[in-house]
């Protein structure tokens, strides 16, 4: 509410953001540090979703493609630090199950089992019409 002799205060208008990069074919990435949005990388949908599940950053690989795109191509080679964190893991776990099967006494228990009665059961179950078998 407004009190008597106050009027509605004119809304700001920022210049800065009014065209992110990206919108409107707009890729000059002088237009993008202008502005202050950040610039998407230049990539196909098949890089991106891979340099997500591999956690590389898109920005820091310079593309082969169209206009330095970034292909899946480019992503062959890249390496990053949770795949050598996953292999060290794994590394690790084949030690230890090395080292299980190695160290620790194991058994194995056998025993025979007369199942005649269920192959006549079975036998007998598969030939009745309507049943799968």
């Amino acid at each position: 509410m407004l009190a008597a002799g106050e009027s509605v205060p004119e809304p700001v208008v920022s210049t800065a953001g009014a065209a992110p990069v990206g919108v409107s074919g707009n890729r000059d990435p002088t237009v993008a540090a202008a502005t202050g949005v950040p610039r998407r990388a230049l990539a196909s949908p098949k890089a991106r979703r891979i340099a997500a599940e591999r956690g590389v950053d898109l920005a820091a690989l310079s593309g082969s493609g169209p206009g330095g795109a970034v292909v899946a191509a480019d992503l062959d080679g890249s390496r990053t630090v949770a795949q050598s964190t996953v292999s060290g893991v794994w590394r690790l776990m084949a030690e230890r199950t090395t080292k299980s099967w190695q160290s620790v006494p194991h058994f194995y228990l056998r025993r025979e089992v007369d199942a005649s009665r269920l192959e006549s059961w079975r036998s007998a179950a598969r030939a009745k019409p309507g049943t799968r078998g």
